[in-house]
């Protein structure tokens, strides 16, 4: 049995995994990077906005990974403050940064999701 690793030793051995395989995961490490630069420019800019809000989600959605998704479809930095779930309902605090435009979409698919959305 393979002894488990804590997350800091994942990510590091992810990265060494890439840097062995220089030509297949040039192009991806280069997107990676791009990305982060992107980031920390439009943060030095003040592009980036920052909004808490809290969300109530209905039993229908429990299951559904709402927050992975969030950071994944939307250019966002989602950060739970706090969070509850039962087996009927459940309600989070959290932050969001990114984009006036970006957190407006964001806003505008919770909604469609019927999430209720109280920005605090």
């Amino acid at each position: 049995m393979r002894p488990r690793l804590t997350e800091r030793k994942r990510r590091k051995s992810m990265v060494e995994f890439i840097a062995r395989r220089p030509k297949a995961d040039e192009a991806i490490l280069r997107d990676c990077f791009a990305s982060l630069a992107m980031t920390v420019l439009k943060l030095k800019e003040g592009k980036m906005t920052k909004i808490k809000v809290e969300l109530s989600i209905p039993n229908e959605l429990k299951d559904e990974p709402l927050i992975y998704t969030m950071g994944r479809e939307f250019e966002i930095i989602p950060n739970i403050i706090e969070a509850s779930f039962s087996t009927s309902t459940g309600w989070a605090i959290l932050t969001f940064e990114g984009e006036k435009e970006e957190l407006e979409r964001l806003l505008g698919y919770l909604k469609d999701k019927n999430i209720s959305v109280n920005i605090l």
